[in-house]
């Protein structure tokens, strides 16, 4: 048993303790620093209402375009979700999270925290999908296509349409339709 402070070499000089040996108050706040250190990195966190893009009437396969030159679902929506995403312009990744599970993109082209965009592309069975996630001017779209139909196609509810309905002030119909006039 050596009578040096724990840490301490022969010739004097101060080693850190190891983690494991670091008491359980230590680890956290080590932790907490970290992830505030993370956390103030030059990300925006926007929560966004997301809108399943309908095809067009009498397609059957699904194959007509369903946005329009905004990226807003041309044909309307029929079903509603939200996510909040993490851009990080420094990293060049997107954190999405919502419905209970997060997908981490990497190797994203941002120009800034309001138009990104990330590709990838899987083989699935042998069938090739690729999935297109970004926002343009605000407005988070998504696209997941390839291997035939159905494609995936979602827009986004922006701006004050998109606020007035996640306060409750508007349906979802309603806020879709405000936002088509306001970002016309």
């Amino acid at each position: 048993m050596s009578d040096k402070p724990f840490g301490q070499t022969d010739q004097g000089h101060i080693v850190p303790a190891p983690m494991h040996r670091a008491s359980p108050l230590v680890r956290a706040a080590l932790a907490t620093i970290f992830l505030l250190a993370l956390s103030s990195c030059d990300t925006s966190t926007a929560d966004v209402t997301v809108l399943h893009c309908k095809s067009a009437p009498g397609d059957a396969l699904g194959q007509s375009p369903r946005f329009d030159a905004q990226h807003r679902c041309k044909n309307g929506f029929d079903d509603v979700g939200h996510i909040r995403l993490t851009i990080n312009p420094v990293t060049n990744t997107v954190l999405v999270e919502g419905n209970g599970s997060r997908s981490f993109l990497e190797n994203c082209k941002i120009a800034d925290t309001a138009n990104w965009k990330c590709k990838s592309t899987r083989q699935v069975l042998g069938a090739e999908w690729v999935s297109t996630q970004g926002m343009i001017d605000g407005r988070y779209y998504s696209t997941l296509t390839g291997a035939g139909p159905p494609d995936i196609y979602q827009s986004s509810l922006t701006g004050i349409a998109g606020t007035l309905y996640r306060l409750g002030l508007l349906t979802a119909e309603r806020a879709f339709t405000l936002d088509r006039r306001l970002s016309s």
